[in-house]
């Protein structure tokens, strides 16, 4: 989706920025990566102050996608199983057998001709 792709734009252009600043602020080569966070820690201000409040924002956003992600995932499975319970019942209706498999579902019996106009 269009939000995915811009969110990796954004994370790969922010990897750019560690690595400038990394270089720039003299980070210790061999240490772990630093966060944006702490490279802002040792900037002057101002720009101390603008880089870590751009820091929070953007870690409030990612926050807000997670928990928005989680929303659709979940409301996501709900449709889905709401869809399979929908098609089983179907499936009962048109079922010739009646017999249970051993998840405990009827199995279908053999094929009936029969039609479904889902549109009306």
């Amino acid at each position: 989706t269009h939000l995915v792709s811009r969110l990796a734009a954004l994370d790969q252009k922010r990897r750019e920025v560690v690595v400038s600043l990394s270089k720039s602020l003299a980070w210790p080569h061999g240490a772990r990566t630093p966060s944006l966070s702490e490279l802002a820690q040792r900037l002057p201000e101002p720009e101390r102050s603008r880089a870590l409040q751009l820091a929070e924002r953007t870690r409030e956003r990612l926050e807000q996608v997670h928990r928005e992600s989680a929303s659709l995932r979940a409301a996501a499975r709900t449709l889905a199983a709401h869809m399979e319970g929908l098609l089983r019942h179907v499936g009962r209706q048109f079922t010739s057998a009646g017999v249970y498999s051993p998840r405990g579902q009827v199995s279908p019996g053999g094929s009936l001709a029969v039609a479904l106009d889902v549109k009306t």
